[in-house]
């Protein structure tokens, strides 16, 4: 089956949606993704279709969890009527192609050595997943983190509110050790927990580091291992941020892509034997 085909089904492109021409909500949701919400209007470019694959790749892990729920209220399940319907041959085609397994996974990781990449990459799933839910995302840097987290300890600002209540949440870096740090990460653990428990979820956008930057820079397959061992050379373990950044209730990209391809083709084996 044609992975683009069922995916342009159930997730809206956001460039060719954000004019609001079909719905008058669009409008606002652009601008309020392009302008309040911390991701740009890099969505509204169309992508050459030679980039189409690495765009749905990104975009559809988050976004098909929050719809695999289901759980977002009446108003939300009103709206979310093309995920449950599909085929189910359709939907088994999406997961088994991203590895995905909603059952086990609650958050994204997603590592992308070019730095222009990772800002459009973060302005299209933010997008989408704007004009898909009607949920508004959040987009913050890790420094916007280290300043929320210090202005938390005298007074709760907007960015700290926008934190916590928005639908997605997505911070593009994961920081290194720096003065302060134990702070920083622990007030991200605790509205990360607070999330989680309001069924809220999150997605951190990195840059690699090291052997990893060089690999996937290669485009060389990586593997779990090699980003837990990344992030452990990097942050100490009295942070805890192991099983936010790489725990196996995270899905990462690309690594997860490699092994769905991986389990695909063993299956297709499988079936031709």
């Amino acid at each position: 089956m044609d992975f683009g085909a069922i995916v342009r089904k159930y997730i809206r492109l956001p460039w060719k949606v954000y004019s609001g021409q079909k719905d008058y909500r669009d409008r606002e949701l652009a601008a309020t993704v392009a302008h309040e919400c911390g991701a740009t209007d890099a969505f509204k470019q169309e992508p050459a279709y030679a980039d189409l694959d690495k765009i749905f790749l990104s975009i559809a892990p988050m976004i098909t969890l929050e719809l695999d729920r289901n759980i977002g209220g009446e108003e939300f399940r009103k709206r979310n009527v093309v995920w449950p319907n599909l085929p189910q041959a359709e939907r088994d085609a999406v997961l088994q192609t991203l590895n995905l397994r909603p059952a086990q996974h609650d958050s994204v990781l997603l590592l992308e050595p070019n730095n222009m990449w990772r800002h459009r990459l973060t302005s299209y799933i933010a997008a989408a997943y704007a004009f898909t839910t009607y949920r508004l995302p959040y987009v913050m840097t890790f420094d916007q983190l280290t300043h929320a987290a210090f202005d938390s300890i005298h007074y709760e600002t907007h960015v700290e509110k926008a934190m916590r209540s928005h639908g997605l949440l997505i911070i593009l870096g994961a920081g290194a050790p720096r003065p302060g740090a134990d702070k920083v990460y622990g007030f991200l653990s605790t509205v990360l927990e607070q999330r989680m428990r309001k069924g809220l979820r999150h997605m951190f956008i990195d840059v690699p580091e090291g052997e990893l930057m060089e690999a996937l820079s290669n485009k060389e397959t990586v593997t779990r291992k090699q980003v837990s061992a990344m992030y452990s050379s990097l942050l100490p373990m009295s942070y805890r941020m192991g099983n936010w950044l790489h725990g196996e209730n995270v899905y990462i990209v690309p690594v997860d892509w490699v092994d769905g391809q991986e389990i695909a083709n063993e299956r297709r084996k499988t079936t031709i034997i």
